[in-house]
This record gives C-alpha cells, sequence and structure tokens, in this order.
C-alpha cells in the first residue's frame, strides 16, 4: 500500500515548503519558536487596542450608580427615622 517508495528527484529545486519530502530537522522547535513569536504578536497588538479603545459610557454608567447609591441611601436614612 502506499504507490511505492519515494522517486527521484531533482536536488537543486528549492520550495519554502520544503520541497519534494521535505522534513526539516528542528521542525517542532521551529514550530514552538513561531507560535510563541504569533501569541507574542497577538497580545502586543491587544496591548495596542486596549490603550486606544473610547469607552464613552463607563462615565454615563458611574454617575448612575452614585445616583442609584443616593436614593438607596435616603431610603435607608427614612427608613430609620421613622422607626
Amino acid at each position: 500500500m502506499g504507490g511505492g517508495g519515494q522517486y527521484p528527484y531533482p536536488k537543486y529545486v528549492w520550495s519554502p515548503t520544503g520541497g519534494w519530502w521535505g522534513r526539516p530537522a528542528a521542525w517542532k522547535a521551529n514550530t514552538a519558536v513561531l507560535g510563541v513569536a504569533m501569541l507574542g504578536a497577538a497580545y502586543l497588538v491587544g496591548l495596542a487596542g486596549e490603550a486606544r479603545a473610547e469607552r464613552p459610557f463607563i462615565d454615563a454608567q458611574r454617575e448612575i450608580n452614585k445616583r442609584a447609591q443616593a436614593i438607596k441611601a435616603k431610603a435607608e436614612a427614612e427608613a430609620q427615622a421613622a422607626s
């Protein structure tokens, strides 16, 4: 099964994917290094995006929370005064 062995091929042909039956000696290490580099690049892109992000509703949410806390405090004070 498998259609036979590897047939002769020209040694001078180069291909970025390894050409015929390309088996780089350190493919595991190369893959690990590239994976770490890609994760690092993705992390840096994420940091850059986070630094440039605009969140216009944060201040509005804080104001809403302050008002809600003030209303709650007022209601608690009235409840204590009534009892």
